[in-house]
């Protein structure tokens, strides 16, 4: 009882609903995905009048995460700014988080980067939360930055009742601003530590743990340990030179079709495995045409097709009115008749008058010049909204949903765009009220807000299914923590695998 489990970022999103109109927020603040936040960004450069193609979002995008992963905040960013694009990617940060305050959204990054924020600035607060987490344990220490390593040492501060399970081995997130010192030094950090090493494996055989080993003893930076197994012996590691990525997804699929045949190994026994998702393409190819059932993970992610997240955008907008993102694709794929100009009114009107776009529209029907048509299509939007806002204090999400749904004739309109089409789309929405039921049934907190920083916190591995006979395609991050029968490992070649931006 009393027990928190979860990942960084759903610990600090717990910690903030409760804590984070200290802040200025709202306690309903909404979290954006990586797509919102590229919305976002290209907004703040066409605010700057920055040309997106000179400026890439998705590079400032990595750059401000990789800020926030470090505990730089804006001021720490502009001082630190010393030459000409990191000035213009501290311009484009501070408008960015302007714009995400008057949103009342946090991007990933921001979840654990405020949360130390607020310890350090209330020591009270982390008195409390030091209470109430007399002990603490993290799970693959090796993969934390600097910001989450802070965390751990505001939270266990107190009492230095500290466990940590890691295996500097086993670092490869270094690209998401892992920092392998802090598993290496941690002996330094907290001098009365005890190290217990765990190195009998139980997982692999004899002959892969000898070739791993073979292969990692060369890294520099590691903690010596002598690994063992009680598996003797074991298929031999195989290797395959082929002349194309066509050709080593053949032989591949070749291998799969033999020992599915031959040994009768199940399709889901198998893994591909890749170091970038771009290398998925000939496998996906080889294998529709050779009728292997397979699954990708990594790809486009059930939450991110556009049906979903328009339905996502209207119960995001319901929760939060602040909510500019989802407020922005309501209008662009409802037929409301809003134009450019007229929208750019309406902006200007909710930042005026210190406005959320829900209050904005309403205002903006009265003073703002719109033909009788658009008004009527404004008045029954803004009506719908005021409608289930209400609604959403008696009722459950899945039944907000299915009314929503069928308020807006969302099947309808999207069987327009042909049967055929609309059919899967259909599946999908469909699939989505599923989601938030199994999402009520399994989780004691049953709201709206709870159920939205659930799809906000998601991984592709969370939405993975064992049970379904497919072979499984999917990058080694992916992979970290599976176990299967068989393993292609795929693209081992120089500049791949380690990928050239890991040298």
């Amino acid at each position: 009882e009393g027990l928190w489990m979860g990942t960084f970022h759903s610990i600090c999103a717990r910690i903030l609903r409760q804590e984070i109109d200290i802040l200025g927020y709202d306690k309903n603040f909404v979290i954006y995905d990586k797509g919102d936040q590229l919305s976002m960004i290209r907004k703040c450069l066409k605010a700057l009048d920055l040309d997106s193609k000179k400026y890439s979002p998705n590079i400032i995008s990595s750059t401000i995460d990789k800020a926030k992963n470090n505990l730089k905040d804006v001021e720490i960013f502009e001082y630190n700014a010393l030459n000409y694009y990191k000035k213009i990617v501290a311009r484009v940060y501070k408008h960015y988080q302007e714009e995400l305050f008057e949103n009342n959204a946090l991007d990933f990054s921001d979840l654990i980067l405020l949360t130390v924020k607020l310890f350090k600035e209330k020591p009270e607060i982390l008195e409390n939360y030091q209470h109430k987490f007399k002990y603490t344990l993290v799970d693959e220490y090796q993969d934390i930055n600097f910001a989450q390593y802070q965390l751990v040492k505001l939270l266990s501060g107190k009492y230095n009742n500290l466990f940590v399970v890691g295996d500097p081995d086993q670092s490869i997130y270094k690209f998401r601003g892992a920092d392998l010192s802090n598993i290496l030094r941690f002996e330094q950090d907290f001098p009365h530590s005890r190290v217990i090493k765990l190195e009998q494996n139980y997982r692999s055989t004899k002959v892969i743990l000898e070739g791993a080993t073979n292969l990692i003893k060369h890294n520099r930076n590691r903690k010596e340990k002598e690994l063992w197994t009680d598996k003797k012996g074991g298929e031999k590691i195989r290797c395959y030179e082929a002349v194309s990525a066509l050709d080593e997804a053949v032989f591949s699929s070749q291998e799969i079709i033999k020992l599915n045949k031959k040994e009768g190994k199940a399709f889901k026994d198998f893994a591909i495995l890749y170091r970038t998702n771009a290398q998925s393409r000939a496998f996906e190819e080889v294998f529709s045409k050779q009728g292997i059932p397979f699954r990708v993970i990594g790809g486009l992610r059930f939450y991110e097709r556009k049906e979903v997240k328009d339905i996502l955008a209207y119960l995001r907008f319901i929760h939060d009115q602040k909510d500019g993102v989802s407020f922005l694709r309501i209008i662009n794929n409802i037929k409301l008749g809003i134009g450019k100009i007229t929208l750019n009114k309406i902006e200007e009107l909710a930042r005026k008058n210190n406005l959320n776009f829900h209050q904005a529209l309403k205002q903006g029907l009265k003073t703002i010049k719109i033909s009788a048509d658009r008004k009527e299509a404004i008045n029954k939007f803004t009506s719908l909204i005021d409608e289930l806002n209400e609604k959403k204090k008696e009722i459950k999400g899945s039944e907000l949903l299915i009314e929503l749904i069928g308020k807006i004739n969302y099947y309808e309109e999207l069987k327009k765009e042909g049967e055929f089409k609309a059919q899967s789309k259909i599946e999908n929405i469909k699939e989505l009220i599923l989601a938030v039921q199994e999402f009520e049934e399994n989780n004691e907190d049953k709201s709206l807000t709870a159920f939205l920083e659930y799809v906000a916190l998601i991984t592709d591995i969370d939405l993975y299914k064992r049970e379904e006979d497919v072979v499984t395609v999917m990058t080694l991050h992916s992979a970290k923590g599976l176990e299967f029968p068989v393993v292609f490992i795929t693209g081992f070649e120089e500049g791949i695998f380690p990928h050239s931006r890991s040298l």
